[in-house]
């Protein structure tokens, strides 16, 4: 396994709204607005250099080994879930598993693994939690959407193919067996819509621009 290991990244926003003005002060806040060439509004709001933060991260726990073939040995991750009760589950895209993992940190299961059979992937790029607490992962090169048991595994799959190979999934599980996808063609201004698809893998458009 690759000794490579990617940081996942917490970032915080802090948003304000903006005033009339190109620039202006609230609450010791600096909002600057421009106009793009496009038209679209852009607002920038900077705290003052002796704001004090009014959110605190706390770390709660840590998993991972930059050394070790142990399932804490991550390579590529391209998606991780919070589960209910407090554990999650990692999707590994160099090695096509996908990781369960206890509040405590403990390795609980590991599916799939690289193949055509049922429960495994040759492409798979993220997951999405679904009704029942079950993990959907997509899997663009075999055809399919794969569901799993996270402590059982494999459950069943649907027929699905988008053509989003290679990128790390950008969709959302909404009203229980529905999947929503941004897609974004050349021109972002003339070619972007959002993708739905059902779980017996019917695909319409609901929006476009």
């Amino acid at each position: 396994m690759c000794e490579r290991t990617q940081a996942i990244r917490i970032a915080m926003a802090w948003v304000a709204l903006a005033g009339c003005g190109d620039s202006e002060s609230r609450s010791d806040w600096t909002t600057l607005r421009d106009t793009l060439p496009s038209g679209a509004v852009h607002v920038t709001n900077i705290p003052a250099a002796n704001a004090s933060p009014t959110w605190t991260l706390v770390e709660e726990l840590r998993i991972g080994s930059l050394e070790g073939t142990g399932p804490d040995a991550f390579a590529y991750l391209k998606g991780l879930v919070a589960l209910d009760g407090g554990g999650f589950a990692v999707l590994d895209s160099q090695v096509q598993e996908l990781r369960v993992f206890g509040p405590d940190g403990a390795h609980i299961a590991t599916h799939g693994g690289r193949g055509q059979g049922p429960g495994e992937f040759a492409d798979a790029n993220g997951i999405m939690l679904g009704p029942n607490g079950r993990l959907w992962v997509p899997d663009g090169r075999n055809g399919r959407m794969s569901v799993f048991d996270p402590e059982d595994g494999f459950t069943e799959s649907f027929p699905f193919d988008d053509g989003n190979y290679g990128w790390v999934w950008n969709g959302a599980m909404v009203d229980g067996n529905r999947i929503h996808r941004p897609v974004v063609g050349r021109d972002p201004e003339a070619d972007s819509r959002l993708r739905s698809v059902d779980d017996a893998g019917g695909l319409d458009s609901v929006a476009q621009r």
